[in-house]
């Protein structure tokens, strides 16, 4: 009897214990919203760029709040262009205002927008992956991002591992803007500026 209850306490004891538990990784998605209007938005806004500058859409995120609006966007683009500095930042000045008119005109997307969303709620980043601006002329353009409300120009030396300094520019968002405006500006007036094109007969006629 007593080797019985012996055998009886072992098990119980035994049944007791527990080993090592394996932790259970964690979802990096905790919640599964309903994104699909800002990657309409997304995408349809990319095959504009691919059409128009030759931007190419890699990757996209939303990122929302405690309240559930959507309070940052990132896109990240790839380009073969060969740019200076003055038409990249044309360029992102004119894909930045055309994305907060789409997202602020579309009543899918602006409903679910934070409060005064605005540039510095973006962030884009172009990686431009011309072979001529990483093997022939570095001077170009090689890398741009909106972060913050801030501009990051940075040319291709910014890729060449076995350099240790680069050329740069860095300038907030509306001073960007402010340029672009003003460059657009003086390249029409001096358009206008010009003589009218002869027509053929009037060669003809000389």
């Amino acid at each position: 009897m007593r080797i019985f209850l012996t055998l009886c306490l072992l098990l119980t004891a035994l049944a007791a214990c527990k080993g090592p538990q394996r932790s259970q990784a964690q979802s990096p998605i905790s919640k599964d919203y309903s994104s699909d209007a800002f990657t309409r938005a997304a995408i349809r806004q990319a095959t504009r760029l691919a059409h128009q500058h030759h931007w190419y859409l890699d990757d996209a995120w939303a990122y929302y709040n405690s309240t559930d609006s959507v309070h940052r966007l990132c896109l990240n683009f790839r380009t073969q262009n060969i740019l200076e500095l003055h038409q990249a930042r044309a360029q992102l000045v004119d894909v930045v205002e055309e994305l907060l008119q789409n997202l602020k005109s579309n009543p899918l997307t602006s409903s679910r927008l934070a409060p005064n969303f605005s540039a510095e709620n973006l962030l884009i980043h172009v990686d431009f992956q011309s072979f001529w601006g990483l093997y022939g002329d570095s001077k170009y353009v090689g890398w741009m991002g909106l972060e913050n409300g801030m501009v990051y120009y940075y040319d291709f030396d910014v890729k060449n591992t076995q350099n240790d300094q680069w050329c740069n520019r860095i300038e907030t968002y509306n001073k960007s803007k402010e340029i672009a405006l003003i460059e657009k500006e003086a390249e029409k007036e001096y358009q206008d500026s010009l003589p009218a094109p002869k027509r053929v007969f009037e060669y003809l006629n000389e």
